[in-house]
């Protein structure tokens, strides 16, 4: 299971999110936590059973990505850079990537993270991939815009198909996951009173992550 959220801010609202997860009696695999609000001083808080990564490249205040897996994988971590957004790539078991994605709706350069995107995309060719967190762009409005447009065909280009596609904040679904292979999951959105956005959750099957 993937579990993805902007937490606006990882040291007010961590405790918050412990809580929601023990109510909720889930256990994900891989959790992604974006706009974290890091710096240079920031502590990434410990959670038992898992291993945390973290972004160090600071893009604004409110950036940064930190991520939580399961203690029972082997994961390596990559910071692809990019000036539009945060990114930390998780690669588990060799097997299934996962970039976990923070893209501020301050930046507006789109062409430059679609590039960033694709190139990354690219670099992950036969691994089974997927793309999960706050990205900005609403894919559930009526009337897609041209940029949300031309976002989902580069994802579907590359075989990933939305994995979310109900609202993550107010009406619009701005928290996404992607996965290379639909069928072989259920995404869900949880509502969550840790932040304004909702929790988003995809179970997959043993074989994505690698499991015997």
């Amino acid at each position: 299971m993937v579990l993805s959220l902007n937490i606006r801010s990882i040291q007010h609202n961590f405790d918050e999110l412990l809580i929601t997860l023990k109510r909720m009696e889930i256990y994900p695999d891989v959790i992604i936590l974006s706009e974290c609000w890091l710096n240079e001083n920031t502590i990434i808080p410990k959670m038992t059973g898992y291993d945390s990564f973290s972004t160090n490249k600071i893009i604004n205040k409110s950036g940064g990505i930190a991520a939580y897996v399961r203690d029972v994988w082997s994961t390596s971590v990559h910071e692809p850079l990019c000036d539009e957004c945060n990114c930390l790539q998780l690669i588990i078991n060799d097997k299934l990537t996962i970039l976990g994605i923070y893209r501020s709706p301050s930046f507006k350069n789109l062409s430059t993270f679609l590039s960033f995107i694709d190139a990354s995309l690219i670099n992950g060719y036969g691994l089974l991939f997927g793309l999960a967190g706050d990205i900005n762009l609403d894919i559930c409005c009526n009337t897609p815009t041209e940029q949300c447009s031309e976002y989902l065909c580069l994802m579907a280009s590359h075989q990933l198909l939305p994995a979310i596609t109900l609202p993550t904040r107010g009406e619009a679904c701005l928290d996404h996951i992607f996965i290379k292979d639909k069928s072989l999951s259920l995404g869900m959105v949880c509502r969550a009173a840790i932040t304004d956005h909702d929790i988003c959750l995809v179970t997959m099957t043993s074989e994505s992550l690698g499991k015997n």
